[in-house]
């Protein structure tokens, strides 16, 4: 069965293909990620019963109520969970309560997002104030 795009002709399929190959390595060898300033790493500690579970991350986008993050697919995140998000290099330092909110898995990361925890949803935090950068 002939490939889709593939002539009959065993010459033209030669150059057909190997048209794709360089093709295909051009897109190989171009840079596809450059490294992250330190304000795009954080550290997250997720507080899940009386477990405490801490993993990097890397800042996808920062809004006004939550952030995305992406980390490796090792990672034991759930729907729901506490987390605290601290900046450890750079000026936003500082801990913020979040709640993870949602979760996308992929090949190779995790995509997640977490939002702005409210006061008074956790019970050892009733009464305590949260600080947000």
């Amino acid at each position: 069965m002939p490939q889709a795009g593939i002539p009959k002709d065993p010459l033209a399929a030669h150059e057909v293909v190997m048209q794709r190959v360089r093709q295909f390595d051009q897109r190989r060898k171009e840079q596809r990620r450059t490294p992250l300033p330190d304000e795009a790493r954080v550290n997250v500690t997720v507080f899940r019963n009386q477990l405490i579970h801490r993993f990097a991350a890397e800042v996808i986008e920062i809004g006004a109520r939550g952030m995305r993050l992406a980390a490796s697919v090792d990672q034991d995140i759930r729907l729901g969970d506490h987390c605290e998000i601290s900046f450890s290099s750079s000026p936003l330092s500082g801990r913020n309560r979040m709640v993870i909110r949602w979760l996308q898995t992929h090949a190779l990361i995790q995509v997640f997002g977490v939002e702005v925890e409210a006061l008074g949803n956790r019970p050892d935090e009733l009464g305590k104030s949260v600080h947000i950068a």
